[in-house]
C-alpha cells in the first residue's frame, strides 16, 4: 500500500492556483485571503464531492483518534473555536489540511518510497516491526534534517497511508517526535 496521488480536474487545477499557500511568517493582503479562501472552500468541496480524497485524510481530520495532539478531531476544534460548516474550509489554518488532502504527507519523495517500499514487504505490520521503521524514521530524520516535531506528525500520516494501525503510526510519531 502506498500513497495515493490526487490528480485536479481543470476547474480543480484552476481554484489551487487561486490559493496562495503563504510562506512562513508570510501574510496575505485582505484581498488575497478573500480570494484564496473561496477557492481553497470550493476546491475542498469539489474534491470531496467527487471522493478524490484518500479515505484516511479524510479520517485525519474527522476523527478525534487521528489527532495527537488531542482528544478531539481537527475539525472539531474548528468547531469548538467559533468556526463551522462550510467556514471551516476558507479559516487559513484549513489550508494545511487542504494541502495534504492534494499531496499527502509533507516528506521528501525519497523517505516516502523508501517507506512504502518497507512496509509493502511485509502482509502485516506489527509491534515486532516497530524497532527497525523506529530506527528508519528517526535516521531519515536526521539524515534529511527535518524539524522532529513536525515531521514526526507527517510520518505519522505516512504510516497510516501506507495502512499502519493507528497505535503503531503512532509509535512511529513518538519515535521522530522525541529526537533531539
Amino acid at each position: 500500500m502506498g500513497i495515493q496521488e490526487i490528480d485536479l480536474t481543470p476547474e480543480e487545477l484552476d481554484l489551487y492556483k487561486c490559493i496562495h499557500f503563504s510562506p512562513k511568517g508570510g501574510k496575505l493582503s485582505h484581498e488575497e485571503y478573500e480570494i484564496a479562501s473561496t477557492a481553497a472552500a470550493s476546491l475542498f468541496l469539489s474534491l470531496l464531492k467527487r471522493k478524490a480524497i484518500p479515505e484516511i485524510r479524510i479520517r485525519y481530520f474527522n476523527d478525534p483518534a487521528f489527532n495527537t495532539s488531542s482528544k478531539k478531531s481537527h475539525k472539531e476544534i474548528f468547531e469548538m473555536n467559533g468556526t463551522s460548516g462550510e467556514k471551516i474550509y476558507k479559516h487559513p489554518h484549513f489550508l494545511a489540511f487542504l494541502r495534504y488532502f492534494i499531496f499527502g504527507p509533507d516528506l521528501p519523495a525519497t523517505i516516502i518510497d523508501a517507506f512504502s517500499k518497507i512496509v509493502s514487504r511485509e502482509s502485516y505490520i506489527s509491534g515486532s516491526d516497530m524497532p527497525g521503521l523506529r530506527t528508519f524514521v528517526r535516521s531519515e530524520t536526521r539524515k534529511y534534517e527535518l524539524n522532529p516535531k513536525t515531521a514526526s506528525e507527517e510520518f505519522y500520516k505516512l504510516a497510516l497511508e501506507c495502512g499502519i494501525e493507528e497505535y503503531l503510526a503512532r509509535m512511529i510519531r513518538n519515535a521522530v517526535h522525541t529526537i533531539r
